[in-house]
């Protein structure tokens, strides 16, 4: 139980800490990368629908605990957990992929805007990292 919680919290703070550093690269750069990470507009039953910010903020960090949740079992399963080259890569191809979705929106950067780009793998790497020591830290840490 104490891991499951440990997970939750987890994939809260580093929800928030990444959605926080979008927030604020968007408003100095004035790049729309933390509009895409609120965006849902591709999402078929979501697209006709206006959300407030808390509201799309919260289905960001269900999102980043199930993230978590799942990369854990993945790398636990593969003996990999406590290593934080696994998060980091991953998470660097799921911002990869995910940024396509700009393509389904008008409030969102360009598909083809490289600052954009850049800005989103990065905090995505920074996301893996964290998640990475985290888990190392206050996951890992108790099974030994």
């Amino acid at each position: 139980m104490k891991r499951v919680l440990n997970l939750l919290w987890i994939g809260i703070v580093t929800g928030t800490i990444f959605g926080l550093l979008l927030k604020a690269i968007q408003a100095f750069s004035g790049k729309e990368v933390y509009t895409l990470l609120l965006n849902v507009d591709y999402i078929p039953w979501f697209r006709d629908r206006v959300f407030h910010e808390a509201v799309e903020f919260s289905f960001h960090l269900i999102v980043s605990v199930v993230v978590v949740f799942v990369l854990y079992w993945i790398f636990k399963k593969m003996r990999m957990a406590s290593k934080l080259i696994p998060y980091i890569l991953t998470s660097g191809f799921i911002a990869a992929m995910l940024f396509t979705t700009t393509s389904f929106s008008s409030r969102t950067p360009d598909v083809l805007d490289t600052n954009a780009f850049g800005w989103w793998v990065l905090v995505h790497v920074i996301y893996g990292l964290l998640v990475g020591i985290c888990i190392r830290t206050f996951v890992e840490k108790e099974v030994e």
